[in-house]
């Protein structure tokens, strides 16, 4: 028998059930390899419950419709659950979606579109509870045991399916259509076993770790404006007592916001030059920011196609995939620790904000801190806080790496970035080693505002104030 002189390889005619259950098992383990961050099985759930609500958003005439996504962490479970007001599934995409390199999200703008996420979900751990409603279809189910199917290697484990349960979520029945996810936690291979890895057990602990680790914390360049979207934070602590934060903008913990008395170095730029055009010190008209706790500033493509170290090829990647930047350097990186343990109360010596190179592609942060490769003053590396940002740029199954000619291009943006920054240290405080007070430089950050406030407001009022003062005072 003369055998066939071509055909597909990708359409391989495979009887052996055996076999085709081998593979699709590889494939899937190879998946969950590429998932190695603790915060992944979050960011999964959240980036497909903000892709829902947006696309819902699109299709509703405005005003009509307010997107919402509501968290639940139940420490006493050990569960994490997703819930949001979006489109729902259909029940073909419903019964197909969690399978290997399955996605309906073609041809939209979208946070992910790999097809892996859904597979990592439902087989990186053992116990998945999903819900979907629509007009058109509804379920309630579950999948169990799919950690324990794909290491298995001796044959013990039965394949997992779906089953319905009656068993209802009370934040999904509130809800007219949408989906929800909640993963149990726990069980060989699992990361993380528990929720208590993370330290935090308040809705606002949780609040800082979701906004800077999960696409909650969405990212906006130039603007850094929130997305459209409002999100709950529900807390059941280990003990069942139940607490929450409602209406929360879903928008990156952006370090001036965080760091008062930080200052914007285009701000700084605009009263010198007024200044020089009045023939005045143009060194001595931002005096009142001296002693500030920090600088930053926001770089678009234009901006960044100045930097003289960029190949024509980084140039035109640049603009390809329309890179921008966020830059800000701390007096100190004490600063860092305070935030964490005072602002934030998470765990001491757990720096949930801290300097480094940050890469984010379509809105969100993606992966861990790089080292920004400063080659002098290294010091620097530590007090600057960098968000490179791309659109449409393809990171890898894991959600953490980018081709290398663009962390290449992110890694020489950070540099440039801490320079033009670095170029202002005379504005900030000095570093005496003390440990800086969070709250009271808020509170004396807030009195200067309101006292620039009342000057801008009142010029005339302010000025005659001043003057009494000064007869008061006077022999």
């Amino acid at each position: 028998m003369t055998e066939q002189a071509t055909w597909d390889p990708l359409e391989a005619h495979v009887s052996d059930q055996e076999i085709l259950s081998s593979a699709k098992k590889r494939e899937i383990k190879n998946i969950l390899k590429s998932y190695v961050g603790t915060y992944d099985p979050m960011s999964e759930l959240i980036q497909n419950a903000m892709d829902a609500v947006e696309r819902r958003l699109d299709q509703s005439e405005a005003g009509t419709y307010e997107p919402k996504i509501y968290i639940f962490i139940d420490l006493q479970e050990n569960s994490f659950e997703v819930v949001d007001n979006g489109v729902g599934f259909r029940q073909a995409e419903f019964r197909a979606f969690m399978a290997p390199n399955i996605s309906f999200k073609g041809g939209q703008k979208t946070r992910g579109n790999k097809g892996v996420g859904a597979t990592y979900i439902a087989y990186g751990f053992n116990h998945l509870e999903l819900r979907t409603k629509s007009p058109e279809f509804s379920f309630n189910g579950i999948l169990k045991d799919g950690r324990k199917w794909v290491d298995d290697v001796q044959g013990a484990v039965t394949r997992p399916k779906v089953h319905e349960i009656g068993e209802i979520s009370e934040i999904f029945e509130s809800v007219d259509r949408g989906t929800s996810f909640k993963i149990r936690f726990g069980g060989p291979g699992t990361r993380p076993a528990s929720l208590k890895w993370y330290g935090a057990t308040s809705p606002g602990q949780w609040l800082y770790l979701l906004l800077l680790k999960t696409p909650l914390g969405h990212i906006s360049l130039p603007g850094l404006g929130p997305a459209k979207i409002k999100f709950d934070v529900i807390v059941r602590s280990a003990d069942g007592v139940c607490s929450r934060l409602d209406d929360q903008p879903a928008m990156y913990k952006w370090p001036h916001h965080e760091i008062h008395a930080s200052r914007r170095i285009a701000d700084i730029v605009k009263m010198q030059i007024e200044a020089a055009q009045k023939g005045k010190d143009p060194s001595t008209a931002v005096d009142k920011f001296r002693g500030s706790n920090g600088v930053y500033e926001i770089f678009n493509a234009d901006d960044l196609d100045a930097m003289r170290n960029l190949s024509p090829e980084e140039k035109l990647l640049l603009k390809s995939v329309n890179l921008s930047a966020y830059g800000y350097f701390v007096y100190s990186t004490s600063v860092w620790d305070q935030l964490n343990d005072v602002k934030a109360k998470l765990r001491k010596s757990y720096r949930v904000l801290k300097g480094g190179l940050h890469l984010a592609n379509n809105g969100m942060v993606q992966g861990d801190a790089i080292t920004i490769p400063l080659t002098k003053s290294t010091g620097h590396q530590n007090q600057a806080h960098v968000v490179v940002h791309f659109e449409g740029a393809d990171p890898d199954l894991g959600r953490k790496g980018f081709q290398p000619e663009l962390r290449d291009l992110a890694e020489k943006v950070s540099v440039y970035v801490v320079g033009r920054l670095a170029a202002r240290r005379d504005l900030l405080k000095s570093d005496s080693g003390a440990k800086p007070e969070i709250e009271k430089l808020k509170a004396v950050h807030e009195w200067i505002r309101d006292q620039e406030a009342h000057e801008r407001e009142n010029p005339l009022v302010y000025l005659m104030r001043i003057s009494s003062c000064l007869l008061e005072g006077s022999p």
